[in-house]
């Protein structure tokens, strides 16, 4: 996880938590969908984790979760794009299946590769020096 996306997390589920105290505590049933923010934002995020087994890429984001057989896998390419995906930093990998298409952010990008091209040997992977050069 990048060190600002956590400060991001906690600040934001912090600010909710307070929120929804101080209107609980002026009486107001609203706050109890303040307080349910951050539990929703926890079970839609942690855990986030990527696993292969066998021929199949599974992935994981809270209650999300996606399987991908291997062979239907083209390309893995590096990515800083920003959009929404099971991945807690910006250093991301885009894994591309057909029209299907996801960011993940291993820790170690380098083993996950390798894990990937072990049961995967047809696929192709760009390199960081090869999308700055298209």
């Amino acid at each position: 996880m990048d060190w600002w996306l956590g400060v991001i997390l906690g600040l934001s589920a912090l600010v909710a938590v307070g929120a929804g105290l101080a209107v609980v505590q002026s009486g107001k049933p609203e706050g109890w969908a303040l307080l349910s923010i951050p539990v929703f934002t926890l079970l839609m995020v942690f855990p986030c984790f990527y696993q292969v087994r066998d021929d199949i890429l599974y992935i994981r984001a809270g209650l999300i979760r996606y399987s991908l057989k291997l062979a239907e896998i083209d390309r893995v390419s590096p990515s800083r794009s920003p959009l929404s995906s099971p991945a807690l930093s910006l250093d991301r990998m885009l894994i591309e299946a057909g029209k299907f298409k996801i960011l993940v952010s291993p820790d170690d990008r380098i083993g996950f590769l390798q894990e990937l091209q072990t049961y995967a040997p047809h696929l192709r992977f760009v390199r960081d020096e090869e999308l700055a050069r298209t």
